[in-house]
């Protein structure tokens, strides 16, 4: 039967048959050997030698501060050996079988290394002098240990503590548990697991797999074809070269495929992929997860179709993504039926929002965005950008640069339906254009061109030299700082009955102007004829601009006459009263 030796008496160079029962007995400087069978052998103190024999035998070395430590010899010999290591500077040898060393009872941080067959550590480290041969498996204590195996196949556990594992060559399992680990795989195809905390794992060279568990992980799986798995928390996860396979897990998650053709899915919570080069499958998951390209070559992705093209997007395809980041290059991202937000990074990009409520940023340089369906929100950003909101009530951002801005629903929708946009030109000398709808324009900062078209609209011009046309509705006009034009173009863009003329609410006298040589001041002539202002009507008031002020409602209305039925064809509202002069209109 399988012997439990834990004597307490003078059992110097004795020999233990497996078959007959020992009581407890004390080992203090003795020589022990058991002959066979699966052993616990327990050493207590002294310089003892422990020869287990065949079987699988578990060996600990408890010293006391009582009795004191010894430097041990501890003999494994044959079958799969468990040697707990104590105090002194142990010899330990495992023989033939899958050996462990432990360190568990250690009051400090153990250092192993089975490649040199040293242990290290503080004086008063469990491992501090000891010497491994035949060892193939070690367990760390509770404190942030440094564990190294060889080249044979190796299981390396950090317990609790911030560990550093190093598998080396062959084919190694390595778990740093509880703690903030870090472990390498090396050489081999490797498992690694962090186990709970914020742990980085390497895998190395050839196919391995690394899970990270619970925490904030970073897995990094190096070359060759490798797996890699997130678990909880928010993890970075890494491929590198070779055809890697990447899992998100739960969290917030980042995920980066590297050279090869790669799988990543996100999993639950908000994640970031990034295929790399390669034709990539990319599935985000649930929640809204964001596909990113890290390339100065241009792509084109397609979130509709669920296909990319071109550089790091040729043959990749998509699934449950909502929102694209462009690189460095010229890139084409064009959104789905759903709410996505597209960026288009530093170079000349064209994006399509597609159908949902988008969100569209073009980054630096000369971007074109289009909104598509659905109320969406433009941001051109850096550079001469090109802005078309299409259908739904979209707003518009120009930012720094020569921006046009425009909005082309009406073509498709009655005037009637046309939403409200909202642009703004931001710096730069900006063009907008909202056509239908009872849209907000802001030319902001530069020389700006603000067109309302269709719809009540109201247009500020901001700082510079602004031209504004209302269109037609009943618009309001501003014209910021500077030397502002208020321009009209037909006699229907401002109406005459109350609450249907346009209003300018800060016309100044010598700086701003109001151009009405767009107008055929006589329609029963042919061509284009100019008005002229008059301060008394003639018996034909056709083709006059005439002008009065009304003091108790503080403003002045501009009348135009373009037939002789003695009627006002247009009126135009200003704030305050005003005594204008030929000088004040370019007729």
């Amino acid at each position: 039967m399988a012997d439990i030796i834990d004597p307490k008496g003078n059992l110097s160079n004795r020999a233990f048959n497996d078959n007959g029962p020992f009581g407890a007995h004390s080992l203090l400087g003795d020589t022990l050997s058991a002959l066979g069978g699966d052993d616990v052998i327990t050493v207590r103190g002294g310089n003892d030698t422990v020869f287990a024999g065949e079987g699988d035998d578990v060996i600990y070395d408890r010293a006391t501060a009582v009795i004191g430590s010894g430097d041990d010899r501890f003999y494994g010999e044959g079958g799969n050996d468990t040697i707990g290591g104590g105090e002194g500077k142990d010899y330990i040898n495992g023989g033939s079988g899958d050996d462990f060393v432990g360190y568990s009872a250690s009051p400090t941080a153990v250092s192993v290394d089975l490649t040199t067959g040293r242990g290290g550590g503080a004086s008063n480290s469990h491992s501090f002098g000891d010497r491994y041969v035949s060892i193939e498996n070690v367990v760390g204590s509770g404190y942030a240990d440094t564990i190294r195996g060889n080249a044979g196949a190796n299981r390396l556990y950090g317990r609790d503590g911030n560990d550093t594992i190093r598998g080396e060559n062959g084919d190694d399992r390595l778990y740093g548990e509880n703690g903030r680990d870090t472990l390498y795989g090396g050489l081999g195809e490797d498992f690694l697991s962090g186990g709970a905390g914020n742990d980085t794992l390497l895998g190395g060279a050839q196919d391995d797999i690394l899970q990270g568990d619970a925490g904030d992980d970073t897995l990094n799986g190096q070359g060759d074809d490798d797996r890699l798995l997130g678990g909880d928390g928010d993890d970075t996860l890494i491929g590198e070269a070779g055809d890697d396979t990447l899992e998100g897990g739960a969290g917030l998650d980042t995920l980066d495929g590297g050279i090869g053709v790669d799988i990543l899915t996100g999993g639950a919570g908000n994640d970031v992929l990034d295929g790399g080069a390669g034709a990539d499958r990319i599935d985000g998951g649930t929640g809204v997860d964001t596909l990113a390209f890290n390339t100065a070559l241009g792509v084109e992705v397609n979130l509709a179709t669920g296909r990319g093209a071109f550089n790091n997007a040729q043959g990749d395809t998509y699934a449950n993504i909502e929102n694209v980041t462009g690189g460095s290059g010229a890139d084409h991202l064009i959104g789905d039926r759903n709410a996505n937000r597209l960026l288009g990074g530093r170079n000349e990009d064209t994006l399509n929002g597609g159908g949902g409520d988008d969100v569209l940023d073009g980054g630096d340089n000369d971007d074109h965005l289009i909104g598509g369906s659905g109320d969406d929100r433009l941001l051109g950003g850096d550079g001469r950008d090109r802005l078309e909101g299409g259908t739904g009530a979209d707003v518009y951002y120009g930012g720094a640069g020569d921006d046009v801005l425009m909005d082309f629903q009406v073509a498709s929708r009655p005037t009637a339906f046309a939403s409200a946009d909202e642009m703004h030109g931001g710096s730069g000398n900006d063009q907008l254009f909202a056509f239908g709808g009872a849209d907000a324009l802001f030319g902001d900062s530069g020389d700006d061109l603000l067109d309302g078209g269709l719809g009540a609209d109201a247009l500020n011009g901001g700082t510079g030299n602004d031209r504004l046309i209302g269109g037609q509705g009943a618009d309001t006009l501003t014209g910021g700082r500077g030397s502002d034009t208020f321009v009209f173009t037909s006699a229907s863009d401002s109406g005459v009955e109350i609450g249907a003329s346009d209003r300018i609410t800060d016309f100044f006298r010598g700086f701003d102007t109001i151009d009405l040589s767009g107008i055929d001041a006589d329609t029963g002539l042919s061509g284009d004829q100019a008005f002229r202002l008059v301060q008394l009507p003639d018996a034909d008031p056709t083709g006059q601009i005439r002008v009065f002020a009304d003091q108790a409602q503080g403003k002045t209305f501009v009348q135009g006459f373009v037939d002789a039925d003695g009627a006002a064809d247009f009126v135009i509202e200003l704030a305050g009263v005003h005594t204008l002069t030929q000088s004040d209109f370019i007729l």
